[in-house]
C-alpha cells in the first residue's frame, strides 16, 4: 500500500510544478510592435506583395468586427508574420471592450499578456500606443 501511494505522491508533485510552471510563462508582460489588422481579412491577400491598411481593409475590418470577428495584431519578424488575437485587459475600447476598429490599418506598441489556445495566440492588451508612420 504504501508504495502505491508515493508514486502517485510524485506524479502529483509533478504535474503541479509543469501546471505552475506554464501559468507563469503564461502571465509574463510582454511589449509587442505590429500593425492592427482584421483577423480573417488579413488573409485575403498576399501581404508581402499587397501591404494591409487599405480603405477597403478598414471597411471590410469594421464589418468583421460589427459581424464578431476579432481583431488581430500582426507582428512581423524574420520572414513570418504572427497574428495575435486581441483581448481586453485593462485597456479597452468600445462599450463591449472589443472594438479595436479605431487602430485598424496603425502601427501600434501594445503591452499585457500572451497565451495560446486551440492553435491560436491571444494577447490581453494592458497598454496601446500608436506609433509614428514610419515606424
Amino acid at each position: 500500500m504504501r508504495s502505491a501511494t508515493l508514486p502517485l505522491l510524485l506524479l502529483a508533485v509533478v504535474v503541479g510544478l509543469s501546471t505552475s510552471d506554464v501559468r507563469a510563462q503564461a502571465a509574463a508582460t510582454v511589449t509587442l510592435k505590429g500593425q492592427v489588422t482584421c483577423s480573417s481579412c488579413w488573409f485575403e491577400a498576399d501581404r508581402e506583395t499587397t501591404p494591409y491598411g487599405s480603405d477597403a481593409d478598414t471597411k471590410c475590418a469594421i464589418r468583421c468586427a460589427k459581424g464578431g470577428v476579432p481583431g488581430a495584431l500582426a507582428v512581423t519578424g524574420i520572414g513570418e508574420t504572427m497574428l495575435y488575437l486581441l483581448e481586453s485587459g485593462t485597456y479597452t475600447l468600445g462599450d463591449d471592450g472589443k472594438n479595436w476598429t479605431d487602430h485598424t490599418g496603425h502601427f501600434v506598441e501594445v503591452t499585457g499578456t500572451i497565451r495560446k489556445e486551440s492553435g491560436k495566440q491571444f494577447v490581453k492588451v494592458d497598454s496601446l500606443k500608436v506609433l509614428p508612420a514610419s515606424s
